[in-house]
C-alpha cells in the first residue's frame, strides 16, 4: 500500500515523464505445446457425429523461458532461455548490457533521460553484482514488492494476451517457438504496450484503495 502510494505521488508531480521512462521486464514459460480450451476447441457438430480427437499434453513436452522486455513504445528485447538452464546473476548482467545497447539502438535519447527499470525480485536481479551494474549504468529500479504480479505489466497486461495466441499450436523447436512469439510481439499495436504501462496507475491506485490488497 504504502509502494503504490509512493508511484501515484511521483506520477502525479512527474505525469507521463515518469511513465515514458519505465522499461518493464518479467519471466514466463513458453511451452511448445499448450492444450487448447475447452471452449477454444468447441465445434458444431450433429448428434451422429464421431467424438472429436484431441491430442493429449505431455509432461515430456519441451518448453522455453521467456524474459520480455518492454516500454510504452513496444518491445525492447525478448531473452530466451532453454529447459535446463539457469538464471545466474552473471547472466542476468549480460542481459542488462544487452538491454542497454537495444535502449541505445532502438529508443534514442532515453539512456540520457534515464532509465526506470520494473523487475521482478528474483534472486539474481538482486544480486550485489547486478545492483552495481544497474548503478554503474545509472538506472533507477523501480521498487516493487515480491508476489506482485498485480503490479507488472508483463503479467497483467502482456502474457495473458500472449499465451492465449500460442494455445492449441504445436510447435517442433525452440526456434519455431521464439519465431512465433517474436511475430506475435511485432504483430501489436503499439497501443497495447503504452496501455500496458499507463494502466499502472490505476492498478497503483486501486491497490491503495483497497488496502493493499491483491488486484
Amino acid at each position: 500500500m504504502g509502494v503504490c502510494f509512493q508511484h501515484l505521488l511521483r506520477y502525479c508531480t512527474e505525469g507521463n515523464n515518469f511513465l515514458s521512462r519505465i522499461v518493464a521486464c518479467d519471466e514466463t514459460w513458453c511451452h511448445f505445446f499448450d492444450p487448447a480450451t475447452k471452449q477454444m476447441s468447441m465445434e458444431w457438430q450433429h448428434s451422429g457425429s464421431p467424438r472429436p480427437k484431441k491430442t493429449r499434453s505431455s509432461i515430456r513436452a519441451g518448453k522455453v523461458m521467456l524474459t520480455c522486455f518492454f516500454d510504452e513504445n513496444g518491445p525492447l528485447m525478448l531473452e530466451w532461455l532453454e529447459t535446463g538452464g539457469t538464471v545466474s546473476a552473471n547472466r542476468y548482467c549480460d542481459t542488462l548490457r544487452k538491454l542497454k545497447t537495444a535502449i541505445k539502438n532502438r529508443r534514442r535519447g532515453m539512456l540520457s533521460k534515464g532509465v526506470i527499470l520494473l523487475q521482478d525480485n528474483a534472486r539474481p536481479q538482486v544480486a550485489k553484482v547486478c545492483k552495481d551494474l544497474l548503478q554503474h549504468f545509472r538506472w533507477e529500479v523501480l521498487h516493487h514488492l515480491p508476489y506482485s504480479s498485480d503490479l507488472s505489466p508483463c503479467d497483467f497486461h502482456v502474457f495473458g494476451p500472449l499465451k492465449k495466441a500460442l494455445k492449441g499450436h504445436q510447435f517442433t523447436d525452440i526456434d519455431d517457438v521464439r519465431e512465433t512469439v517474436e511475430e506475435w510481439s511485432c504483430t501489436q499495436p503499439k497501443t497495447f504496450f503504452a496501455d500496458g504501462i499507463h494502466h499502472l496507475v490505476d492498478q497503483w491506485d486501486t491497490c491503495f484503495n483497497q488496502q493493499g490488497d491483491y488486484v
